[in-house]
C-alpha cells in the first residue's frame, strides 16, 4: 500500500479510536446515570413504602374512629329512645296521678255524703230517743 493509503488508514483508525472513546465515555456516562437514577428509585421506593404505612396507620385510625362513632350514633339513638320511654312513662303516671286524684275527689265527696247522713241519722236517732224518753217519762207517770 501507498503512504497515502496507510496514512489514510491511520487517519480513519484515530477517528474510530476517538469515536470509541467518546462511545465508551457516552457508556460510562450512561452508566453513572443509571446507577444514579438506580439508587433514587430505591430511594423513592423506600418513601414510598414508608407513606404506604403511613395511610395504611391514617386509615386503620380513621376506620376505628368510625367505629367509634357508629359506637356513639348507636348509643345516642339507645338514649333518645330511653328518653322517649321515659317521657312515655312519666306521661302515663301523669295519666294515673291525675286518675288517682279524680278517684281520691271521688272518695272525699262519698265520705262527705256519708258524714252528712251519719248527721241525719244521728239527729234521727237523737230524735227518736227524746221523743222515747218523753213517751218513757209519760208512761211513768
Amino acid at each position: 500500500r501507498t503512504d497515502a493509503e496507510k496514512d489514510q488508514l491511520m487517519e480513519r483508525l484515530e477517528k474510530l479510536e476517538e469515536e470509541r472513546d467518546d462511545y465508551k465515555e457516552r457508556l460510562h456516562q450512561l452508566e453513572e446515570q443509571l446507577l444514579s437514577e438506580q439508587a433514587a428509585a430505591r430511594d423513592a421506593k423506600i418513601v414510598l413504602k414508608d407513606r404506604v404505612q403511613e395511610l395504611e396507620e391514617d386509615n386503620a385510625r380513621c376506620k376505628a374512629r368510625v367505629s367509634q362513632l357508629e359506637n356513639e350514633i348507636a348509643t345516642a339513638m339507645t338514649r333518645e329512645e330511653v328518653h322517649t320511654h321515659l317521657l312515655d312513662l312519666v306521661k302515663k303516671l301523669e295519666d294515673q296521678i291525675r286518675g288517682a286524684d279524680q278517684v281520691n275527689i271521688q272518695a272525699q265527696d262519698c265520705i262527705s255524703m256519708l258524714e252528712q247522713q251519719l248527721q241525719v241519722e244521728q239527729q234521727r236517732a237523737d230524735q227518736d230517743r227524746k221523743v222515747a224518753t218523753q213517751e218513757l217519762m209519760r208512761v211513768q207517770r
